[in-house]
């Protein structure tokens, strides 16, 4: 009876999943063909913001912080907002990075339309500023800037705003390297760490106007009261007890040149012990290094959150068969030695390899959870739903690890 009612409940969650799978692609579909219609070319702003909802006028003003304009009906928006977009393009520029600036320098380049490959969110994010729009030109795809936009930009593209630009680029990797690294920064620590870094006698206010900015873009941020936090992390307050338990640690001294490699979209820190992790999935199981690597993310995002060592073990045996206990030992092994080699945010950037109890016999014990021997590195032990590495049948389009199984 188990098995028919398990049987039965897979089933039901598959047709579940198929659902929601279909449900988002519908959605998907329906924005792309409000996202690339029509649109004129040249474009006047006006004409620009009078295709957009008022709703999205709305966003836009808010956006641009322009206030007692709350009760105005969408023509009247389209009229303060044309003004309004081009008097703020030399603060919205100035709050940009690289990957922003030069697709805007590509459109304005290309006589005011190009086709630039980006993810939905991001296209948005220049439709929300009045800075470009998506459309159909001639029956291609292209993202226009209005003739104002066009006409402001080139008047103040130049080496000066270059050079902000690029600097500004360095404070979003450096910070996202460090997050990535320590998992939580007062904000403090964090403009203190990235003026240690680029040199600079950074300004508060614009750096966190900056970062805002980013993490708008796509940066994996988030903001919180009194600091930052890495995207991944679950539990922030977490995270600061466990560094303020440990006065003694300070915080792994990384290179520069480590930070900007974090800062990358999708970095994970692929150590040996991370190599030799994949290198046996691959061995055992006969899958790509891709889906590999995935299976090792997760692993990390795992211990980076404080999961025990039993508890990612188990969640591992649920996406891949088991055959022997000599596997499981093999196994444990190996996610063993990953826990123990990777850059802990509990740990301020350190392993727990480099903490070990004969190091730091002063400092607290480290991190463990639900049922690891505290105070000590994790030793070498014995010991098909929704796979953590399937796509959330919410439709986020995340990994359900990271969305609804959480």
């Amino acid at each position: 009876m188990n098995n028919e009612w398990n049987s039965r409940d897979k089933k039901m969650l598959e047709q579940a999943i198929e659902r929601a799978r279909e449900e988002r692609r519908k959605i998907e579909d329906k924005e792309a063909v409000k996202r690339w219609r029509e649109i004129p070319y040249p474009l006047d702003l006006a004409d620009a913001l009078s295709r957009l909802t008022k709703n999205d006028l709305s966003d836009m003003r808010s956006n641009l912080r322009i206030r007692n304009a709350s009760t105005l009906n969408k023509q009247d928006l389209v009229e303060l907002l044309s003004r309004q977009v081009p008097k703020a393009l030399p603060g919205l520029l100035l709050q940009l990075d690289e990957a922003r600036y030069g697709v805007l320098k590509r459109i304005a380049d290309t006589g005011g339309q190009a086709f630039v490959s980006l993810e939905p969110h991001q296209y948005e994010y220049f439709q929300v500023r009045g800075l470009a729009f998506t459309g159909t030109v001639g029956g291609n795809r292209t993202l226009v800037m209005p003739k104002e936009i066009l006409e402001g930009f080139r008047d103040l593209d130049g080496p000066s705003v270059r050079s902000v630009i690029r600097k500004q680029t360095q404070w979003l990797q450096i910070s996202q390297g460090l997050l990535y690294y320590y998992g939580f920064l007062s904000t403090n620590d964090l403009v203190e760490m990235v003026g240690h870094f680029t040199g600079d006698d950074t300004d508060t206010y614009h750096f966190i106007s900056v970062l805002y900015e980013g993490m708008d873009w796509g940066y994996g941020l988030h903001p919180h009261v009194g600091g930052f936090s890495n995207e991944d992390v679950l539990d922030v307050q977490r995270v600061i007890r466990e560094q303020q338990s440990r006065p003694g640690v300070p915080f792994y001294p990384f290179t520069k040149t480590q930070l900007l490699n974090a800062g990358k979209p999708e970095f994970v820190d692929k150590n040996s012990a991370y190599r030799a992790f994949v290198d046996f999935l691959r061995r055992s199981y006969q899958i790509d290094l891709a889906d590999a690597e995935d299976e090792a993310d997760l692993c990390v995002y795992e211990i980076q959150n404080g999961e025990s060592l039993g508890d990612i073990i188990k969640a591992i045996t649920e996406d891949f068969e088991i055959p022997t206990m000599e596997v499981l030992q093999t196994l444990t092994h190996y996610v063993s030695e990953l826990h123990n080699n990777t850059r802990q945010w509990f740990l301020k950037g350190h392993t727990p390899t480099e903490l070990l109890p004969n190091d730091v016999a002063a400092m607290r014990p480290l991190p463990s959870a639900k049922g690891a021997p505290k105070g000590e590195v994790v030793r070498f032990a014995t010991k098909k739903k929704v796979g953590r590495n399937d796509p959330c049948p919410c439709g986020s389009g995340k990994k359900y690890k990271k969305c609804c199984g959480r």
